[in-house]
């Protein structure tokens, strides 16, 4: 199996991407996911969202439950856990890391 194939079903990391874009809960907090990395072992989730920083950290419970289940989603398909999530400016906001742990980047600014 090459690296950009999945090990559920053989789909490939794009159609697994899309399958993450149309979920309801994706299009109602209008969430957009890609993965720069589709080659790699790790391919890594991206999450791009509408929402400014401000309006991220307001919602920080909400995106972690949320992006907590879409890493295990993630996980099924890749056997990778990382997902990235961006505020409106592209910056990285939240990440679940390698482990399935969920981490904040502005917890380290303070």
């Amino acid at each position: 199996m090459g690296a950009s194939e999945c090990p559920v079903k053989s789909k490939n990391i794009q159609e697994i991407v899309e399958v993450f874009n149309n979920y309801i809960v994706s299009r109602n907090f209008g969430l957009l996911f890609e993965c720069k990395n589709p080659e790699a072992i790790r391919p890594v989730l991206e999450c791009y969202t509408p929402l400014t920083t401000e309006r991220c950290m307001d919602l920080r419970e909400q995106l972690k439950e949320l992006v907590k289940g879409m890493s295990i989603d993630w996980s099924i398909y890749t056997n990778n856990k990382e997902v990235n999530v961006y505020d409106d400016s592209n910056k990285l906001i939240y990440f679940i890391d390698s482990n399935g742990e969920f981490r904040c980047i502005l917890d380290n600014m303070i």
